[in-house]
């Protein structure tokens, strides 16, 4: 698939929506975290950016996941790519008791010792999980944003979702945003995109000044990288 990223979003300038005024952000990639302590407004930065790069081809992922009738929409443009068994393995890897995932009466639902049962008696960690590899194949040359991508998840799934996001915007030429309060999802993060190699990926890290106007600190993958090993704080 020919990789074109010319719709990506570079920088935002904002000049009043929430709690922001006269704010500019830049240093935008293909896939994106954004940090910082909580009620800073990460939240609200990534809606000002969906509202700037909203099409048919964007989603809004909040926190844990799809509800079932968004999730269920989403999973036609796995059918109609064909990607049915692509997700069952991705979901196999998260709960190796799960042996499929399907739509039945408008319902997720995954089977599991031979019965399909709701997706919600699984836990919100699967939601979000599967809501993210869906909304992928519903994202092609568009754009996904995920709030508080560690919700629900444990910490072992870190890497591997890391992965599976890196390849598969990759894959649909979809640019990422994310955001997280958790220093373990930015060592994940810094840590599997020096695994691929990588480069096409940023932390934005959202704060306020002295002033108490908000700011950012935008590292590229060689800060986040050099960050990283000499232990610096970077949230």
């Amino acid at each position: 698939m020919e990789n074109n990223n010319e719709h990506f979003l570079k920088w935002i300038t904002v000049e009043e929506f929430k709690c922001f005024f006269n704010f500019h952000a830049e240093g935008f990639k293909r896939v994106n975290l954004i940090g910082g302590r909580n009620n800073v407004g990460k939240t609200a930065l990534m809606e000002a950016m969906f509202i700037k790069t909203n099409n048919n081809y964007t989603n809004f992922i909040n926190t844990y996941g799809f509800k079932d009738t968004t999730l269920a929409k989403i999973y036609q443009s796995v059918q109609i790519l064909d990607k049915e068994v692509i997700i069952n393995d991705y979901i196999n890897e998260f709960d190796a008791d799960i042996k499929s995932f399907k739509i039945i009466d408008g319902k997720p639902q995954c089977k599991s010792n031979g019965v399909y049962r709701e997706i919600t008696e699984f836990g919100d960690g699967l939601r979000t999980y599967i809501s993210i590899i869906c909304a992928f194949y519903a994202c092609q040359k568009g754009y996904l944003f995920i709030d508080e991508l560690d919700n629900g998840i444990y910490y072992e799934h870190f890497d591997r979702l890391w992965e599976i996001i890196l390849t598969l915007s990759k894959e649909m030429n979809c640019q990422v945003f994310a955001t997280t309060h958790s220093k373990e999802m930015l060592e994940s993060f810094a840590r599997v995109a020096k695994k691929l190699e990588e480069q096409d990926v940023s932390y934005t890290l959202l704060l306020k000044n002295k002033k108490q106007e908000l700011k950012t600190i935008s590292f590229d993958y060689e800060m986040l990288e050099y960050s990283m090993t000499q232990e610096h704080e970077v949230r």
